[in-house]
């Protein structure tokens, strides 16, 4: 298993260099300055339920989904740019509903399994992203 360092967006950009070998079965998390106590770091979604790889997801679909990816199939090229939208959205944290973060591609991308449960369209993990 691999695992990079955090980075820190700066003017609505994060650079991430990753060798191509790496890239199948990626999953990413981020952490935004507003989230209150989840329990949970928030996962971007690289497929929701329903969409097919190169359909577009807008914000007010993402949040009516029920099941989503945590793991991107990767990709062969040596650059890539996938842009992706976090938002801020009201959970249930440990104690009460808090500020969270909703993240996902806003162009659906090729992904492996498993689809898990999502809530609201947060998708939150607590643990490694297994993929098959």
């Amino acid at each position: 298993m691999w695992q990079s360092r955090g980075r820190r967006v700066e003017d609505g950009t994060v650079t991430f260099d990753v060798a191509t070998r790496r890239t199948s079965g990626l999953s990413a998390t981020v952490i935004a300055p507003w989230e209150g106590h989840t329990g949970y770091l928030t996962t971007v979604a690289w497929r929701y339920n329903g969409e097919q790889v190169g359909d577009t997801v807008t914000l007010e679909e993402a949040v009516t989904k029920k099941r989503a990816s945590a793991c991107w199939e990767g990709t062969r090229r040596r650059d890539v740019t996938i842009p992706l939208v976090v938002e801020e959205v009201e959970v249930d944290g440990v104690h009460e509903r808090v500020p969270g973060s909703i993240a996902f591609v806003p162009t659906t991308q090729s992904w492996l399994g498993p689809m898990r449960e999502v809530w609201d369209g947060v998708l939150g993990s607590q643990d490694v992203n297994l993929c098959r």
